[in-house]
């Protein structure tokens, strides 16, 4: 995997979690007060966390890549 692939795989996601997240703030907001958004909201904080540490190790192997071929 190239790294700018897994950076596109860091935002996709990113992209999921937003998404989830969203998702599960609205069934709140609509009053549904069940475990299932809840839990849905920790599991998107789960994704959002890990695609910031796949973009960041992305970005320092390009960093990496660019350093060793300048």
């Amino acid at each position: 995997m190239t790294s700018t692939s897994a950076i596109q795989s860091g935002i996709n996601l990113q992209l999921t979690a937003q998404q989830r997240a969203s998702d599960a703030a609205y069934t709140l907001a609509r009053g549904n007060v069940d475990v299932e958004p809840l839990m849905q909201l920790e599991v998107a904080k789960q994704e959002s966390g890990a695609a910031a540490k796949v973009i960041k190790t992305a970005d320092e192997m390009l960093g990496t890549i660019i350093d060793t071929t300048a």
